[in-house]
């Protein structure tokens, strides 16, 4: 996002840019589709013109993708159906030296409901850690979840304050 901040407010910005998901390989897709719309939307969310609630689920999940690419993390974005339970796959140093891989699902609702969060932490219990996102909030069952011995440090929730801090970083 920092890049993309960067690149929107230099007077050598380029005429496109690309997030992950706005790209198909070749042998697919005959034609790369740029999206210009994107270079608004970054800076629209980040002068806090338009609110999460009002973009897309998929241009969030390309949104979070790229905020977890910018930590440093590879970033493997999997299919937008029959995904697993996840949306991303993020792999690098949470902790310096401890490298560890991430299931990431990415929620466009106002609240998230502990049922929810009980499936995709089953769905994904190879993983060593589920962080979940959402534009709107956790309910309260998701935050006494969080809480126990066996989802305190597996769990780490990101709801739509956390969010709008990152992109606005």
């Amino acid at each position: 996002v920092a890049q993309c901040k960067h690149a929107l407010s230099s007077s050598d910005n380029p005429a496109a840019m690309l997030l992950p998901r706005l790209w198909a390989p070749p042998d697919t897709t005959p034609t790369l589709v740029l999206v210009d719309t994107t270079k608004a939307l970054i800076r629209s969310l980040a002068a806090s013109h338009v609110s999460l609630e009002q973009i897309q689920w998929q241009e969030l999940e390309d949104i979070v993708a790229e905020i977890l690419r910018s930590q440093g993390l590879q970033v493997t974005v999997t299919p937008r159906s029959s995904d697993g339970g996840r949306d991303v796959i993020a792999r690098g140093e949470l902790l310096p030296g401890e490298p560890a891989t991430l299931a990431v699902e990415i929620k466009h609702q106002s609240v998230v409901k502990v049922d929810t969060v009980r499936s995709r932490l089953y769905a994904n219990r190879e993983f060593p850690i589920l962080m979940m996102f959402t534009s709107g909030r956790f309910s309260g069952g998701v935050v006494e979840e969080k809480k126990r011995p066996e989802n305190f440090l597996r769990l780490i929730l990101k709801d739509g304050k956390a969010l709008r801090s990152w992109i606005d970083d």
